[in-house]
């Protein structure tokens, strides 16, 4: 019988690691939660599960949590590529959104589908966007605010996840 970790659609590496606690941790969550709608989906129905249904939810709410965490970061932080981020942060959510409304709606969309794009689009996401921003972090390791990130970003988190 297979296992969950046999089962994982991504696996958490150093490729995935930025070296910036909070969003590793944050990022750690957000493969869990694709790893376990990933197994959900691989149940199959002829109907979407309401398991599946609820853990698009999560993967929601939690990247909302995620992206806010993001934003209030590097504003405190100056990054220069803020607007650019928050504007893919928000393109990402409100494809997410579709694609499980359209789930719901359509039985021609696959829990499949949507996990395959939540992967894709979640490692595409890391190694661009998050990178330039981590990048930008330990470039400027001298500065006070880098130290607020390591020493108190956890109490950044602007929701309760």
């Amino acid at each position: 019988m297979d296992t969950l970790d046999e089962k994982r659609i991504i696996d958490w590496g150093e490729d995935l690691v930025l070296d910036i606690p909070i969003l590793d941790d944050q990022h750690r969550s957000l493969v869990r939660i694709i790893n376990k709608l990933h197994v959900v989906g691989l149940k199959g129905s002829d109907t979407i599960t309401r398991s599946f249904i609820e853990g698009t939810k999560e993967a929601i709410h939690y990247l909302r949590f995620h992206f806010a965490t993001e934003e209030k970061l590097m504003i405190i932080l100056d990054f220069p590529g803020v607007e650019e981020h928050t504007i893919a942060n928000a393109a990402f959510m409100e494809e997410v959104i579709n694609r499980s409304k359209e789930l719901s709606e359509d039985n021609q969309y696959t829990p499949e589908a949507l996990v395959s794009f939540l992967k894709d689009r979640f490692l595409s996401h890391i190694s661009s966007y998050d990178n330039a921003f981590a990048n930008y972090i330990f470039a400027m390791e001298h500065h006070k605010k880098f130290q607020f990130i390591l020493t108190r970003g956890k109490q950044l988190s602007p929701l309760s996840a």
